[in-house]
């Protein structure tokens, strides 16, 4: 077996003997034969334990096999402890989810502190069987009937070639100590049921049955990465990406069918559902307005394009003017400069706004409109609803729930970046004015 796994590692050029290797050992059977097989090959090796505080003494005495493993055969031990529980029931996820988050997030930020070149995982062959049909039941799509993968970034799986058979085998032949999970023995999980009862009848029914189920599973990993360069192509010609959103021309994105299906490969790295994907798909016809939201983005519909972008942290919503200081950084960035009336140049660019200082009142803010705001726009004799003069102006629903206005006392005195109200317009009387730059 040492040899198969040597030969595995340089066929898929997993690392060499040149790399520092730090393997995840849980204890059990594939993790420590992993360990024994990579040091009989002479790699240079760190073993890391995680502690999941899921099983109690059993955990613990899990943790003290693979530290008395490390020492017996000189090698680096790194171990931490989780409180798992508690952090599934805080980010709404499974156990099995957060021990999966929690344990390669903790490896690779050791991988990095020791300066190891790869993480090691003990996956076999029978794995890969087991987590095709684990996903083929979940519906996980494409993706998931693509088998594991034998390298994906950091994490190596040297041993995706040998058989669950076979590494008994060798922990026999060799009389090799491990931990046993006694819950690799319950039926109450879906891998267990699966590894159990399912596929050892269809093992039955077909004596190749691993062998087909892997070539199965490369044949559509080819397929997907078909499939993922058209989808790429297709994006590119129905999105146009800027600076902190993705926008999406709806009527191309009708012409694409089934359009639910490409909505959602293309959003659903974003975190959003293929329900909400037909959800989205169903409104393209609706008012704009519509809004929908993952745990990471939200995508709006306007008028002709779907907008997606960040969930950002709530910024300040309302902020008030020091005239001493020369900006406002936040939430929007503006400069702040009080001029003479004999120094004015006049400008055209509607991002600057010029005010009669001496009409202002204290105190001066600066926040987002609400509906019931009024102003009276330059150029006009009576006053008007800022939503009006927004949806007048024509603008993305996203850029109306962006909007900020200037506030002097009780008036509004700047839409920024759009009109000044026409009352605190500068005039021959006025002696001082206030500049008001808004940089984008």
């Amino acid at each position: 077996m040492k040899n198969s796994v040597e030969a595995y590692i340089e066929s898929q050029k997993l690392f060499t003997h040149n790399d520092h290797v730090l393997i995840g050992v849980s204890g059990g059977r594939d993790s420590v034969s992993l360990v024994y097989i990579l040091q009989k090959l002479g790699y240079q090796l760190s073993l890391a334990h995680c502690n999941f505080k899921l099983r109690g003494k059993d955990a613990d005495e899990d943790e003290l096999f693979v530290r008395q493993l490390a020492k017996q055969l000189n090698i680096p031990f790194y171990n931490i402890a989780f409180e798992t529980e508690a952090y599934a029931n805080k980010n709404k996820i499974s156990i099995q989810m957060a021990a999966r988050e929690l344990r390669y997030e903790w490896f690779e930020k050791k991988r990095k502190e020791i300066s190891a070149d790869v993480i090691a995982i003990a996956h076999n062959q029978d794995d890969v069987v087991e987590t095709f049909f684990i996903n083929l039941v979940r519906g996980t799509g494409i993706d998931g009937l693509t088998g594991i993968k034998a390298k994906n970034g950091n994490i190596v799986r040297p041993m995706l070639s040998i058989s669950r058979v076979l590494i008994n085998e060798f922990i026999q032949s060799n009389k090799i100590a491990y931990r046993e999970d006694k819950s690799n023995a319950s039926l109450k999980y879906l891998r267990n049921k699966l590894r159990h009862t399912i596929i050892p009848e269809l093992r039955i029914l077909n004596p190749k049955f691993d062998e087909t189920i892997i070539e199965n599973a490369d044949r559509l990993s080819q397929v997907n990465s078909i499939y993922k360069q058209e989808l790429e192509f297709k994006k590119s010609k129905v999105s146009i990406p800027l600076t902190d959103q993705l926008n999406f021309d709806i009527q191309k994105l009708k012409q694409l069918s089934p359009t639910a299906t490409y909505l959602y490969e293309f959003i659903k790295n974003y975190g959003f559902s293929f329900s909400q994907s037909e959800d989205i798909v169903s409104s393209l016809d609706a008012e704009s307005g519509k809004t929908f939201y993952s745990k990471t983005h939200w995508i709006v519909k306007d008028r002709e394009y779907l907008i997606l972008k960040n969930i950002d942290e709530k910024p300040e919503t309302e902020v008030f003017f020091d005239l001493s200081k020369q900006t406002i950084d936040h939430p929007k960035h503006i400069k702040i400069d009080v001029i003479d009336a004999k120094d004015f140049i006049i400008s055209t660019d509607s991002s600057e706004a010029a005010l009669d200082f001496e009409k202002l009142q204290a105190p001066l803010n600066l926040r987002p409109w609400k509906a019931g705001d009024y102003f009276m726009p330059l150029g006009m004799n009576r006053m008007k609803k800022i939503s009006d003069f927004l949806i007048d102006n024509k603008l993305s629903v996203l850029t109306k729930q962006d909007t900020y206005v200037v506030q002097s006392k009780n008036d509004i005195v700047w839409v920024v970046g759009m009109r000044i109200d026409d009352r605190y317009k500068i005039s021959s009387e006025t002696k001082k004015i206030l500049i008001l730059k808004y940089i984008k």
